[in-house]
């Protein structure tokens, strides 16, 4: 069932739409001083724990909304997308990290995209959650270490990795087990 605008005005979903607007600034920040800089890493962190806030303003106030559902998540994998990218662009961080984000999100994101069509929203599990924590300390730390500095940085994103590979394939099995349930409503409302 689709709200109205005034149901999803809530402090989360504003919050939300905060963290949104932010990530173009943190982005030209972290470009333009090559990821050397205190100002990116306190953009970033700012970033990161209004999204630890607007969580649990959500729960603690029951202002859980659907859109907020689609919203937030949407808005982390923006997040850490562009964190990704713009620090591998300032050399600071390795590519298997971005193509693992880039993949994995962008797989995410298509499966969200056929689940929300059918207004289903899907809530992250405990992997997710903590791949995401692990992302988020990881990016915060690459601001404080020195790039020569590269097993280290390399060993910093292996517990992320680890928990997104638990994560989607957690997804996936789910997604798996619900699509032919919509595939059998499609073929029904088709005949």
């Amino acid at each position: 069932m689709r709200t109205g605008w005034r149901e999803n005005l809530t402090i989360p979903n504003v919050l939300t739409v905060l963290r949104l607007i932010a990530i173009p600034f943190m982005a030209a920040i972290i470009l333009q001083t090559r990821g050397r800089t205190w100002v990116g890493f306190w953009i970033f962190i700012a970033i990161w724990l209004t999204d630890l806030l607007d969580g649990w303003i959500a729960r603690r106030f029951n202002q859980i909304t659907q859109l907020g559902k689609v919203l937030d998540p949407l808005v982390d994998k923006i997040f850490h997308l562009t964190t990704a990218v713009t620090l591998f662009m300032s050399e600071r961080l390795p590519l298997w990290v971005l193509l693992l984000l880039l993949i994995k999100d962008a797989l995410l994101i298509a499966g969200g995209a056929v689940l929300w069509k059918k207004d289903i929203a899907v809530q992250a599990e405990m992997p997710g959650k903590l791949a995401t924590v692990f992302f988020a300390a990881a990016f915060a730390a690459i601001f404080l270490i020195e790039t020569d500095n590269q097993a280290l940085i390399h060993l910093i994103f292996v517990p992320a990795a680890l928990f997104a590979v638990i994560s989607f394939l957690g997804y996936l099995r789910g997604f798996l087990r619900i699509y032919p349930t919509l595939k059998n409503e499609e073929s029904e409302l088709d005949t």
